[in-house]
């Protein structure tokens, strides 16, 4: 009896201690020019990525956006699709989903009581997602640490891209307004009674509703890319009024491997 007493003293006890976060091994910096690519090379063949913008709200029409490559996950075949969705530690459970989703990642700042040990992509990883994508609204992009790029220190990593300028984080930001609030974050219970219409739309079916939808697309990737051929943002309007020329210079060559997001959002 008195052990579980105290089992169960030393378990609130350890409930209320403060705990460490896991850190994000990437920063923001102020270059837009991307570094050499992911695989190590200096880029010397670079590819067009884009970033695919759609849904119902903008009458089917779409937008187009370079983004980068920024690490290679270890059984990575260049694709990855399911929900784009904000991830971080706020609020966050331990509760998984087999449902495939991507974790929208900011890399504007670190925990204060940051752990040494965890980062927030293998947290990410072990809820169900398959990719992730990094994003500053305070830099020019994000960097990943070398430390965490190079693949003997971690081998089990996941694809990872970027936004390759500050107003290309704005861009995708903005996008998330015509979504329900609910479906702009991480939910594993979201995601698990959501399993079906989220697997019939990666399957060319109907858009699930609510969810924005992201497809990664490596250059060098021989599966299909998803959801349709979408046209550069200079070619089409924003919708809502929104001034196509946002800065964003699509004709601009990143020294990296190269992505291809597609997101499509349905209210």
């Amino acid at each position: 009896m008195y052990t579980t007493i105290s089992l169960l003293i030393l378990s609130s006890i350890l409930s209320i201690l403060p705990h460490s976060s896991a850190y994000i091994p990437a920063y923001p910096v102020n270059d837009p020019v991307s570094p050499p690519d992911a695989s190590g090379t200096n880029g010397t063949s670079p590819s067009e990525s884009w970033l695919n913008m759609t849904s119902q709200s903008y009458n089917g029409g779409g937008f187009a956006l370079k983004v980068s490559y920024s690490v290679v996950g270890a059984k990575s075949n260049g694709l990855a699709k399911g929900p784009f969705l904000h991830f971080s530690e706020t609020n966050l459970t331990e509760d998984t989903t087999t449902t495939p989703w991507i974790a929208l990642v900011s890399c504007d700042s670190n925990s204060t009581n940051a752990s040494t040990t965890t980062d927030i992509f293998t947290l990410a990883r072990q809820r169900g997602a398959i990719a992730a994508f990094l994003y500053s609204l305070y830099g020019e992009r994000c960097e990943i640490s070398r430390d965490y790029a190079d693949p003997t220190n971690f081998d089990n990593r996941m694809d990872i891209f970027s936004a390759p300028m500050l107003t290309a984080s704005q861009f995708i930001e903005d996008r998330f307004a015509v979504i329900t609030t609910k479906y702009r974050n991480f939910n594993a219970t979201l995601l698990n009674d959501s399993a079906a219409e989220v697997n019939a739309t990666l399957f060319d079916g109907p858009v699930a509703q609510g969810f924005m939808f992201a497809s990664l697309r490596a250059s060098n990737a021989t599966a299909d890319g998803g959801f349709g051929d979408l046209t550069p943002i200079a070619d089409k309007p924003q919708g809502n009024g929104g001034n196509p020329n946002t800065g964003l210079e699509l004709n601009i060559l990143y020294a990296t491997v190269v992505a291809v997001l597609t997101l499509l959002s349905l209210m």
